[in-house]
């Protein structure tokens, strides 16, 4: 009886051993370790960043989802295309027209969320630049829907959140036979739908005095104050001595009105210290950040051309992109990483916006309806296959600031 008790023993023991055995060999063949998974995520990757031609909606691998949108947070939303919940390249309207240096504006239908967009576009008939605007519901496909301003282009807008008016600036050209002189334009619109409609009449509209130079343009918003009927813009004047385009400050007051009052200076020590760090070609468009806990901060987006001399001809695969604080006075140049790695980023811009589809969110709480949302204008001399033209994207971000 012994030797048997023995013996069931030793052969429990000999079973338990091969049962683990063939449990392991099972995991090791059928569940990989982590590293492994981490190779099949790169060669997913890899796969997303062939597809990612902007000709369809893609899903981004799954990333952590940030909490706060302070600098940092933001500067790697700047830089990870990867991160995006989706994106396009070669953004383009319902006409298969590129949406170049597109800016956006949340404009919802009742409880429906869509979106505005302003861009410019080259006609094919007059060959001039012109402004116009779009509709969408999900920022990846868009609608046409008219012509804004003819001869213009580079526009930006923002919306007053207490009486609904909209503010349109953009730049103005003098002759529709070429691109210079040129000026800042200004129209401000009673509400969305009258931007929308474009009624005549209803809007107030002013071309800004030249003060600086012959070519001032690419307008950025620093501060609308409606009710006070004062706006605060940056925008480039061209030093003819260096020959290049800088930075320069304005105010408008009195708009609208019977006579608005237009001062500006330059931004020197703003262009002074981007030339440090090697932008020696234009200093070209910028964008400021409105949102959450950036707005105190006074961050702003800002394109940069770090081609060396001669200057002529524009260097286009040289255009870089920096964040600057203005409270630190300090630029960060941003490392923007897209699918196929694209070199030549310029008009940079983002927005938090509430994020696509309201049907698909609202069983999600609040702060993860909220999108940040950048844009990209890609020369096709610094761009990867597919990459070129205007880009969009979108990642989900919580709202705890």
């Amino acid at each position: 009886m012994r030797l048997f008790s023995v013996g069931v023993a030793a052969f429990s023991l000999w079973f338990g051993v091969l049962v683990i055995t063939l449990w392991v060999y099972y995991a090791a063949v059928h569940c990989p370790l982590s590293v492994s998974r981490g190779n099949q995520a790169s060669r997913h990757d890899k796969s997303l960043a062939r597809l990612g031609s902007g000709i369809n909606r893609h899903l981004a691998p799954s990333h952590p989802t940030p909490r706060l949108l302070g600098s940092s947070t933001v500067k790697n939303l700047l830089e990870r295309v990867e991160w995006a919940d989706a994106y396009r390249y070669g953004l383009k309207d319902s006409r298969g027209v590129g949406m170049d240096c597109a800016r956006l504006l949340f404009a919802p239908i009742g409880n429906t969320t869509r979106y505005l967009a302003v861009f410019h576009a080259r006609s094919r008939s007059t060959k001039q630049f012109e402004v116009h605007i779009a509709q969408s519901l999900d920022l990846l496909q868009w609608e046409h829907l008219r012509r804004i301003v003819s001869n213009a282009d580079m526009p930006v807008i923002q919306k007053d959140s207490r009486s609904g008016q909209v503010l349109l600036v953009f730049e103005q050209f003098f002759s529709s036979k070429r691109q210079w002189p040129c000026a800042l334009g200004i129209r401000q619109y009673k509400s969305v739908q009258e931007l929308i409609s474009g009624q005549p009449g209803l809007q107030f509209q002013f071309r800004v005095p030249n003060t600086l130079s012959k070519i001032e343009g690419t307008p950025s918003i620093e501060r609308w104050d409606q009710q006070r009927h004062t706006i605060r813009l940056w925008f480039h004047w061209h030093n003819e001595e260096l020959g290049r385009d800088e930075v320069a400050t304005g105010k408008l007051r009195d708009f609208p009105g019977d006579a608005p009052h237009w001062t500006a200076r330059k931004h020197n020590k703003y262009v002074q210290t981007l030339s440090t760090l090697g932008v020696s070609g234009n200093v070209g468009g910028r964008h400021h950040l409105r949102f959450g806990g950036t707005s105190d901060q006074g961050l702003v987006l800002q394109e940069g051309n770090i081609q060396r001399p001669p200057l002529l001809p524009t260097d286009w695969a040289a255009w870089r992109v920096w964040m600057y604080s203005e409270t630190s006075r300090q630029f960060i140049q941003l490392d923007v990483k897209t699918h196929q790695n694209s070199t030549a980023i310029a008009n940079p811009a983002a927005f938090a916006l509430p994020c696509p589809g309201s049907s698909e969110t609202k069983n999600l709480p609040a702060e993860s309806n909220i999108c940040f949302a950048v844009l990209y204008f890609i020369f096709r001399e610094g761009s990867a296959k597919n990459e070129g033209g205007q880009l969009i994207y979108y990642t989900r971000v919580s709202r705890e600031y």
